[in-house]
């Protein structure tokens, strides 16, 4: 794809998956149009002590099966990739937990 090609890029929980984060942000970036929109739902590290350590000791068992970090703070990769304006919604997994783990945002 050519730079600025696209008014919109959706990536859903392949930041948390994806082995460079900061080249996929600067794809992204890049094909990108001016004032093009990028909505993106990813995996979190739970804000909860409790639920990150959990979230820490699955971590080995995800990467073998799934290949996903579940704690990469993907809010902080995506402000230094200079995304601004975005919107953010928190959705929760399992109400049962009743802690964000899964975050969506988009910018444009």
């Amino acid at each position: 794809i050519r730079d600025d090609q696209v008014d919109a890029v959706v990536s859903t929980l392949t930041l948390s998956s994806c082995k460079d984060v900061n080249q996929a942000l600067r794809e992204v970036r890049r094909i990108l149009k001016p004032g093009g929109i990028f909505i993106y739902m990813e995996n979190i590290r739970s804000s909860n002590v409790f639920f990150a350590f959990i979230q820490y000791l699955c971590l080995p068992l995800y990467r073998f099966l799934f290949g996903i970090s579940l704690v990469r703070n993907i809010p902080e990769y995506i402000e230094r990739a200079h995304f601004l304006g975005g919107i953010t919604q928190h959705v929760f997994v399992a109400h049962v937990i009743g802690r964000e783990l899964v975050y969506s945002t988009w910018y444009g």
